[in-house]
């Protein structure tokens, strides 16, 4: 029930983040309730094995694997019940499978430079999935790009967020970086160190408070 708890107020703390405020006058107009995100039913839109028969037609299937440091680009405005003019953001489940070795995935939009962040993170043989939400601001392509090995990619197309909405998608960037070597997108919090059990983390300035260590889970 504890684990519970923590995930719920880091969910409830995260749309807060996300969203932030809603303008009065936007309150007031829908009585405290912007419509900013229009659901979809779950379409696929990307799938990279042959032999889809239950992907949207405009869709983008059968190209196979990508390989290590290749990339595929899809148009997704117009697919799966996305409009094609107005969007701001896309909701998308990602899935990666048929994974040959340890990799990550990035999911960004075409017209900005490659995130340092990665949204889906696996190893050989094992087949994972995550929310990803892709700004279309800038432009009307997303790339997914696969770091290392083979894998095969899955885009599952969840809803969408009109431009000018109560959130607005920014291109993923990396804040904290514990392993040597590695950036950030400010050059701030660069540690170079792991964080043992117990030992605090100072996340909100280098001589910020310390991150209470993570409650231990049931099994």
């Amino acid at each position: 029930m504890f684990a519970r708890r923590i995930g719920l107020f880091a969910l409830l703390a995260t749309t807060a983040a996300a969203f932030g405020t809603i303008p009065a006058p936007a309150r007031a107009a829908t009585n405290g309730f912007v419509p900013t995100f229009h659901g979809l039913t779950p379409a696929r839109i990307v799938d990279t094995r042959p032999g889809c028969t239950a992907c949207d037609p405009k869709g983008t299937f059968g190209s196979g694997p990508l390989h290590a440091g290749g990339h595929l680009d899809f148009h997704p405005l117009g697919d799966g019940g996305i409009p094609t003019t107005g969007v701001g953001s896309i909701v998308l489940n990602v899935t990666a499978t048929n994974t040959t070795a340890p990799s990550f995935v990035t999911i960004y939009n075409n017209a900005d430079p490659q995130p340092t962040a990665s949204n889906l993170n696996f190893v050989g043989g094992q087949t994972v999935a995550n929310m990803a939400i892709v700004s279309m601001e800038h432009g009307s392509s997303v790339r997914l790009y696969n770091n290392g090995g083979d894998a095969d990619l899955v885009v599952d197309v969840l809803g969408w967020f009109p431009k000018g909405s109560a959130y607005a998608g920014l291109t993923p960037a990396r804040l904290l970086e514990t392993r040597p070597g590695l950036p950030t997108i400010d050059g701030q919090f660069q540690t170079g160190a792991p964080i043992g059990p117990g030992q605090p983390c100072n996340s909100a300035s280098p001589a910020g408070p310390a991150c209470p260590p993570t409650p231990a889970r049931s099994p």
